[in-house]
């Protein structure tokens, strides 16, 4: 159980309150935390993610008190992508 942090976070849409932004992390595991502190502080509503090698979908529980996503099971330590929205007025 790590704490990481994302290595390339872009936002690419921005529209009412809400932006979307698309980031990479070089490894990570099941029940490892991503933190997001450095890019919104609070609001997440959803994340997508998956391995760059083989496309398995990996799961995330959204913390919507804070900035972190908890990742679920399926991810290796290959690098994955992900996209996540949260609000930020």
């Amino acid at each position: 159980m790590s704490e990481l942090t994302p290595a390339t976070f872009t936002v690419i849409q921005s529209y009412g309150g809400r932006k979307e932004a698309e980031f990479t992390l070089a490894s990570a595991t099941a029940a490892d935390t991503i933190d997001f502190s450095d890019y919104f502080s609070s609001d997440a509503t959803m994340c997508l993610m998956q391995q760059v090698d083989d496309g398995t979908v990996v799961g995330a529980l959204i913390c919507a008190t804070d900035s972190s996503i908890t990742i679920g099971s399926g991810p290796s330590s290959s690098l994955m992508i992900g996209k996540i929205t949260y609000d930020q007025y």
